[in-house]
C-alpha cells in the first residue's frame, strides 16, 4: 500500500517489454497486475495497463472491459478513450460505441477522431442525419493529417450512400480518393455502389480493378470486380472473378453466393444458378426477389 501506483506501473511497463521476447515471464506479469488492481482498485492506470496486456494477447473483449473500467475511474485520459472506442468498433458494438464516443466528444470537443467514431456508430444505428452532422463537425478539427481527413470523407461516403444521397456519397468518395488514390476500401465501395446503380461503369471497372491490384485475393474485392463486369455484360469474365471470390471465402457470404447464382444463370447454367440461390437463402438472404428466382428458376433483376 505504501508504494505509489506510478512506481508499480513502471515495473509493469518493464515487464511488458521483457515479455515481448520472454513469454515465460508472463505468469509473473499477470500476477503483478492482479496484485496492483487488488491494492489500487480505484486507480485508472492499473486497469489501463491490464488492458494493454490483454490487447497484446488479442483478448479484445477482456481489453475492452479493462479500458471501460479505466475511463470510468478517470475520464481525463483521451488515449484510453481512443483504445476503448477502437475496440468497440472492432467488436461492432454500435450501441455502446455511440454512447461512449458521445461522452468522449463531450469531454474532448476538439479531438476529431472521437467525432469519427460517433459518426460511424450513428451510421450503423441508422441515425444518418446525426452521423453526417458529427462527421462534418469532426472533419473541421483535422489539421495536417491527410489520412484522418480521408477517413472522414470515406465514412461520409458510406453514410450518404446508406441515406440514399448518392451524389453526396460520390462526392465524398472522390474527396477521399483525391487525398489517397490507393484507399482500397473506398475504391471497392465506390465501385460497387456505382455498379448497383448501373452508373459510370467504366470508372467503377477501373476502381475495382485497382483495388484488386492493390490487395489481391480479397473475396469482397473480387466479387465487386466480378459484379461490375456482370453489369457491363461481360458474363464470362464476371463468372471467373466471382468464382475466385467464392474460392477466397466468399462462399460464406450470402451476397456473393447470390451473385454467383446470377452470373451462372447468365452463362446458361440454370440448375447450378438455382442451387446457389437456394444456398444464399440458407445463408441469410431472404428477399421476395430471391424467393421468386428460386420458385420460377428465372433471373429477376
Amino acid at each position: 500500500d505504501e508504494v505509489h501506483i506510478d512506481q508499480k506501473i513502471g515495473v509493469l511497463l518493464r515487464f511488458f517489454s521483457v515479455t515481448d521476447f520472454s513469454a515465460e515471464m508472463l505468469p509473473r506479469a499477470y500476477e503483478l497486475l492482479d496484485i496492483t488492481i487488488a491494492v489500487h482498485p480505484k486507480e485508472s492506470k492499473a486497469f489501463a495497463m491490464y488492458g494493454d496486456y490483454h490487447l497484446r494477447e488479442n483478448r479484445i473483449v477482456e481489453a475492452r472491459d479493462m479500458y471501460r473500467k479505466a475511463v470510468e475511474l478517470d475520464k481525463t485520459r483521451n488515449a484510453v478513450w481512443s483504445q476503448l472506442l477502437i475496440l468497440e468498433s472492432q467488436l461492432a458494438n454500435w450501441k455502446e460505441l455511440e454512447e461512449e464516443s458521445q461522452e468522449a466528444v463531450t469531454l474532448f470537443p476538439a479531438l476529431p477522431e472521437f467525432y469519427l467514431y460517433l459518426g460511424i456508430a450513428q451510421g450503423e444505428n441508422e441515425k444518418y442525419d446525426s452521423a453526417i452532422d458529427n462527421l462534418n463537425m469532426g472533419r473541421m478539427f483535422v489539421l495536417d493529417n491527410p489520412a484522418l481527413e480521408a477517413q472522414f470523407y470515406a465514412s461520409l461516403g458510406d453514410i450518404y450512400h446508406s441515406a440514399g444521397e448518392h451524389k453526396k456519397s460520390d462526392n465524398s468518395y472522390e474527396e477521399a480518393l483525391r487525398i489517397n488514390p490507393n484507399n482500397v476500401f473506398v475504391l471497392n465501395n465506390y465501385a460497387y455502389y456505382l455498379s448497383m446503380r448501373n452508373e459510370n461503369l467504366p470508372k467503377a471497372l477501373e476502381m475495382a480493378k485497382h483495388a484488386n491490384e492493390l490487395q489481391p485475393g480479397q473475396a469482397s474485392f473480387q466479387d465487386t470486380y466480378g459484379w461490375v463486369l456482370y453489369q457491363t455484360g461481360n458474363y464470362t469474365e464476371a463468372l471467373n472473378w466471382i468464382q475466385a471470390s467464392m474460392d477466397s471465402g466468399g462462399d460464406q457470404s450470402p451476397e456473393v453466393v447470390e451473385h454467383f447464382g446470377d452470373v451462372l444463370y447468365k452463362n446458361n447454367r440454370v440448375e447450378e444458378a438455382v442451387y446457389f440461390w437456394e444456398k444464399a437463402l440458407e445463408l441469410g438472404t431472404d428477399t421476395e426477389l430471391l424467393r421468386k428466382k428460386i420458385a420460377e428458376k428465372k433471373l429477376y433483376e
